[in-house]
């Protein structure tokens, strides 16, 4: 469980009243991550099982200013409502086909392979709304002291536990379901 000196951190207090009375599950996480690729579609499928009772947030994590770049990606797709749509495709296109989509050309090459104008996702990179979004993770990943990804956090009416792979034996995305389930099962 994570320590009430985290935990009381404003900017998580106020994720938590995002959401009154339900179990919060953040993911922390990259597109530039291969660990993160390999938890999405466990975590994916966990969400859609516990849909009723647990609300997601997905948290980009910008370790460094080469991340940037993903983050922006991430939050692109977002603006567009896109993300059940494009999430496994760009973990699959930046980790197993090894495009490198902080090329502006390959990203609006992507986007537009998918249905997106690349004027839009010209407009999207740089815009307010994406540059606050930024803002808003990376001060998400401070709070939370986020120093792996990939890390979820499970916020529960009992406390916040924190997840990451080296919890689990061999990081696997089926130890994560496990503990989530674990977890659950608990309150």
């Amino acid at each position: 469980m994570l320590p009430a000196a985290i935990t009381s951190n404003p900017t998580i207090q106020a994720l938590i009243a995002e959401d009154p009375g339900r179990v919060q599950l953040v993911n922390f996480f990259s597109y530039a991550c291969y660990g993160c690729m390999r938890w999405h579609p466990f975590l994916d499928t966990w969400a859609k099982q516990h849909a009723q009772n647990v609300t997601v947030h997905q948290v980009p994590i910008l370790f460094n200013k080469a991340w940037e770049p993903f983050a922006r990606i991430y939050f692109i797709v977002k603006a567009l409502k896109r993300n059940d749509a494009l999430d496994t495709k760009l973990f699959e296109t930046i980790q197993a086909r090894s495009l490198d989509l902080t090329d502006k050309k390959n990203l609006a090459d992507f986007f537009k392979k998918h249905g997106v104008p690349p004027q839009t996702v010209e407009d999207l990179y740089d815009s307010f709304s994406v540059n606050q979004d930024l803002l808003k993770a990376k001060n998400m990943a401070a709070a939370y002291q986020i120093t792996l990804s990939p890390s979820v956090v499970l916020n529960t009416p009992r406390g916040s536990y924190l997840i990451t792979p080296n919890m689990i034996e061999k990081g696997s995305g089926e130890g994560l379901m496990q503990t989530l389930d674990a977890l659950l099962a608990s309150l």
